[in-house]
């Protein structure tokens, strides 16, 4: 194939975070400068304070997702559709990172799980409405956590994703925030940030008050470090 093509395999993010592409990006074509300056552009440096390396190329924490998130250190894979998607996978693994750095903040108050947990009750109520759901099943909106089983009953009412994103555009950017107290911060935080000058900012602080607020207070370092 293309083993003996010689890649540049080293750029650094905010010239401190190490890039380390292990393998061949496809198509070869993507720009990683230009990605590298989007994500700098978009993203405030203090959501990856903890951030160490970013590797890039096939890994066994890969095998069912993009990217992932593991001891200070991103992994995205190395096939991508094209430049957009590429960025798009910088930023969520960097969300991914910054909700594990600040998970203690976040997470404090209970807030952000009540605005969470609130919107699955919405969910819950419409998806009762049209398919008379089990009442028993409530227990399963009230989990906080990644549930298969969660993930299982709400396809099998809707198992096409934009019916799910049609029936909840009123309070709902992106149904995968419905998969878990993790999704709802990492798929807000892509709006948020990458989204956010092509799309209508006032969406998110009208659908999402609470994590914009705590948003708001890590970039300004206002929050207070729970230890």
């Amino acid at each position: 194939m293309l083993e003996n093509q010689k890649f540049k395999q080293e750029y650094y993010l905010y010239n401190k975070i190490l890039i380390f592409i292990k393998d061949q990006i496809f198509p070869t074509d993507i720009n990683m400068e230009d990605v590298i300056l989007t994500t700098e552009y978009f993203i405030p440096q203090i959501h990856c304070n903890e951030l160490d390396d970013i590797f890039i190329g096939d890994f066994s924490l890969l095998k069912e997702i993009k990217v992932n998130y593991s001891n200070g250190a991103i992994y995205i894979s190395n096939y991508q559709q094209d430049i957009h998607s590429l960025k798009n996978d910088f930023i969520t693994g960097i969300a991914r990172a910054s909700e594990d750095l600040n998970r203690k903040y976040l997470y404090n108050d209970g807030r952000l799980e009540k605005e969470f947990i609130d919107k699955r009750i919405k969910l819950f109520n419409i998806m009762n409405g049209i398919s008379f759901t089990n009442r028993r099943k409530i227990d399963l909106f009230m989990d906080l956590d990644y549930s298969e089983k969660f993930i299982k009953h709400l396809f099998n009412i809707f198992p096409d994703r934009d019916k799910i994103r049609d029936m909840t555009s009123s309070f709902l950017l992106y149904p995968e925030c419905m998969f878990s107290i993790k999704d709802y911060y990492i798929h807000n935080f892509l709006y948020y940030y990458f989204y956010y000058k092509t799309k209508d900012i006032d969406k998110i602080i009208e659908f999402c008050p609470i994590f914009c607020q705590k948003i708001i207070d890590i970039e300004n370092s206002e929050r207070k470090i729970i230890k």
